[in-house]
């Protein structure tokens, strides 16, 4: 049985094209101009993700099952951002790149950040019991007495 992965090429260029080999992925993330922000809560089975960039007349709202992988995402974060062959790279907070074929149960953890067309998405993180505890989402139902 042979598999057949899609090709994985990370994002980024080397700001020093001199050097004799610098990891593409290893570029501070923390140096390119800011991008936007993804904010993701985790629920039960899936993730919510919402957009929220200077490219886009308003935030986009994604939702994706958490056994999916990175890649459909990607794809879609690039066509909403108005390139679809833009390549988007996620990077973890040591500046390591995630693999898109990741699923997003395991990707999405604090310290990450998405890097899409030279520019950083900056990414926060919260799980569906405290978006509930912050005062979003159902409120919690009342006892009578």
């Amino acid at each position: 049985l042979t598999l057949a992965l899609p090709h994985w090429t990370p994002s980024l260029q080397c700001a020093d094209r001199r050097a004799h080999s610098c990891p593409r992925s290893m570029v501070d993330s923390a140096m390119l101009p800011s991008g936007g922000s993804l904010d993701i809560t985790r629920h039960e089975l899936h993730v919510e993700m919402q957009l929220s960039s200077p490219n886009l007349a308003k935030p986009r709202l994604y939702a994706f099952a958490l056994t999916d992988q990175l890649a459909a995402f990607f794809s879609e974060l690039a066509k909403d951002l108005g390139d679809p062959d833009m390549v988007i790279e996620m990077q973890s907070a040591s500046g390591a790149a995630v693999s898109p074929l990741m699923v997003h149960s395991f990707a999405w953890k604090a310290g990450r950040s998405i890097i899409a067309g030279g520019s950083r998405i900056d990414v926060a993180v919260s799980s569906e019991e405290s978006a509930v505890n912050a005062g979003e989402g159902c409120p919690s139902p009342r006892r009578r007495t």
